[in-house]
């Protein structure tokens, strides 16, 4: 068996405590403290699984081979620049950073310590995202419908929902273009004073004249994750949450399911950052080049919200 690598956990929040219990069942990986900024929060999750709590970022550098970063995103680059200064491989969850220059610093502190950096965007480790990739091959795609739906949450203050949410799709949706978009428009509302969006819808078009609808939202009583592919011979309909696939063609009677060999995202995701630190390839990683490119077609969205927001944003109902 490959050498135990040792990890550093910064964030206990509700991703930090996903990436924690994964952690805690992989081989090959070993869970060795936890930093937040919460004391007591660091603690309670560090006592669940039998870790060392890291009081500060300098504990990490000596004790870890590997940091994952699951704190609020205005945070991401500042921890990241501080692991990879000292040389420790990093997995940062999406989004990267909060802008370009951040996500640039980030990408160049990496180059400079020689050490992998992955961007946590698990839907790419989702089995069914590879089975909708193969059931499309050759196909000439005219146009994508994505649906990703949520209830609202306390835990999201600082990022609004193309972050959140949206950009998930963007990234399955440029793996399946195999391009950049020519245009983006898009529309939104935000409930309260802060102005963040929680429902958008973006309009994407490609070279060729394909198009992409995405709507995400937070404002749902319920959470759906689909991805419809429309083809001049078939359609394809990926779900997110079964993990499934199927196609439709013209004159069958109903959708034909397609065998998808079901896994928990999260854990590829994990052993694939782990595979990369071994080898020193990034092939089982999100690099943050690619990341980098998503969030570029993020914030056009945002760019797009801004412009088209109804002013005063819409008063949260009471409840």
């Amino acid at each position: 068996m490959a050498a135990e690598l040792r990890v550093a956990l910064i964030g206990a929040g509700r991703m930090g405590a996903n990436h924690a219990r994964v952690l805690a069942g992989m081989a090959g990986a070993r869970l060795v403290g936890i930093h937040d900024r919460s004391a007591d929060r660091a603690a309670t999750l560090a006592g669940s699984h039998g870790c060392a709590v890291l009081r500060s970022l300098d504990e990490v550098r000596g004790a870890a081979d590997a940091a994952i970063v699951a704190v609020s995103s205005s945070a991401h680059a500042e921890i990241g620049m501080r692991l990879l200064a000292d040389g420790v491989p990093c997995l940062i969850e999406k989004p990267l950073a909060i802008d370009e220059a951040q996500c640039r610093a980030l990408i160049a502190a990496a180059t400079k310590a020689a050490v992998p950096l992955a961007v946590g965007h698990v839907e790419r480790f989702n089995p069914a995202v590879a089975v909708a990739i193969r059931a499309l091959e050759g196909e000439r795609i005219l146009a994508l419908e994505a649906r990703r739906l949520n209830p609202g949450s306390a835990r999201i203050q600082d990022t609004d929902v193309v972050i959140d949410l949206m950009v998930h799709d963007i990234d399955t949706v440029g793996l399946l273009m195999r391009a950049d978009p020519v245009d983006v428009g898009a529309q939104g509302m935000a409930l309260g004073e802060a102005g963040l969006a929680d429902h958008a819808a973006a309009l994407l078009a490609y070279p060729g004249g394909a198009v992409a609808s995405l709507v995400a939202s937070r404002l749902a009583q319920m959470r759906v994750r689909t991805l419809t592919a429309f083809c001049a011979q078939r359609t394809v309909i990926l779900d997110y949450l079964s993990q499934t696939v199927a196609v439709a063609r013209e004159g069958a009677d109903a959708p034909e399911p397609l065998p998808v060999e079901k896994a928990a995202p999260l854990e590829r995701e994990l052993a694939g950052f782990l595979a990369a630190i071994r080898t020193q390839r990034d092939a089982d990683i999100v690099g943050p080049e690619e990341a980098l490119r998503g969030l570029a077609i993020a914030w056009e969205i945002q760019r797009q919200l801004a412009a088209n927001f109804p002013v005063p944003a819409i008063a949260a109902p009471r409840r």
